[in-house]
């Protein structure tokens, strides 16, 4: 999987996560703050991504 794509579920999870709690649009803010400091960290390796997708999806 590209990191294109990791970084989409990862996008997709936080928000989902998110909206048990937070308006949609507070969850898409937030969601996309957090894909876009991800997406500039060039040392987060494809796995390390897939880690954060997955705790964010365990609830």
């Amino acid at each position: 999987m590209e990191r294109k794509d990791l970084l989409q579920d990862l996008y997709l999870a936080v928000k989902k996560h998110l909206l048990k709690s937070m308006s949609l649009e507070t969850a898409i803010e937030v969601a996309e703050n957090v894909v876009c400091s991800v997406e500039q960290n060039q040392i987060m390796t494809s796995e390390d991504i897939r880690n954060m997708r997955d705790t964010f999806l365990k609830d």
